[in-house]
């Protein structure tokens, strides 16, 4: 015959029995997110619907520079290709497309990740619908460019705020960032000498004009105490630039 004590603890353990096997299914259950409906999208542009989503929510950690998983999302050939878990789009099937899927969060990992420090957010139902309509048109890119072009106005006249700057221990060259584009100044000659632009960022097509030297804001810059080289560093990208002999031409190499 069961005490008052052990009947409390019998049945104490048989509801700890039922939580143990009912809490991990709550916490591992987890909603995909909302899909607006976009089926009466007739077109959607690569140029002007999706890239501007990828900026804002993906190529922080998936571009020519910082690729993830070797991913790359900057234009349709690179997403066309893929990464280490093979091609992002799978053409016209929007929940075989890695792209979509994760970014609806159907299936880990989830993109963006909950913990990244980008402060990048899940997409909307709106921005959602529009990735799925633009795969189940087959992913294309847009009409008369094989690549999507990025062509920046040009920066108004007037101050232009610096982040960060750097002089030569020799007191000749100051380098100094402005955004994403670094620029050296010869101090004797009072003049500009020169822009740098990473040789990676020119070869990838996105750039019509004046590739710039990081695809982030370029936060701190520094000259080597001895030798003629520079380093540059933004989010999560240090690049050392070197100038060349005899023509003085500055390049990046690679990292």
């Amino acid at each position: 015959m069961l005490t008052r004590r052990q009947s409390f603890f019998s049945c104490l353990a048989g509801t700890l029995l039922v939580i143990s096997f009912i809490l991990p299914q709550t916490v591992a259950a987890q909603d995909p997110l909302p899909v607006a409906d976009g089926s009466k999208l007739e077109s959607v542009s690569f140029t002007r619907d999706i890239l501007p989503i990828l900026r804002k929510k993906c190529l922080a950690c998936h571009n020519q520079s910082d690729k993830e998983g070797e991913l790359v999302l900057e234009s349709v050939a690179t997403i066309r290709k893929g990464g280490d878990s093979g091609p992002a789009v799978v053409a016209s099937k929007p929940d075989e497309s890695l792209l979509f899927v994760l970014a609806r969060h159907a299936d880990e990992p989830i993109m963006p990740p909950e913990d990244n420090d980008v402060g990048a957010s899940d997409l909307t139902p709106d921005e959602l619908a529009r990735l799925r309509r633009w795969i189940e048109l087959g992913a294309k890119e847009d009409k008369g460019s094989a690549e999507a072009k990025m062509d920046w106005r040009a920066i108004p006249e007037g101050p232009h705020p610096i982040f960060a700057l750097a002089v030569a221990p020799n007191g000749r060259y100051l380098v100094a960032s402005r955004g994403n584009r670094l620029t050296l100044y010869h101090l004797g000659a009072r003049q500009r000498w020169t822009d740098l632009s990473d040789p990676v960022l020119v070869r990838s097509g996105l750039y019509e004009k004046r590739p710039p030297a990081h695809l982030d804001y370029v936060q701190s810059v520094a000259f080597h105490p001895t030798r003629p080289i520079v380093a540059s560093g933004g989010y999560r990208t240090i690049k050392i630039w070197q100038r060349v002999e005899p023509s003085g031409q500055v390049v990046a190499p690679a990292g």
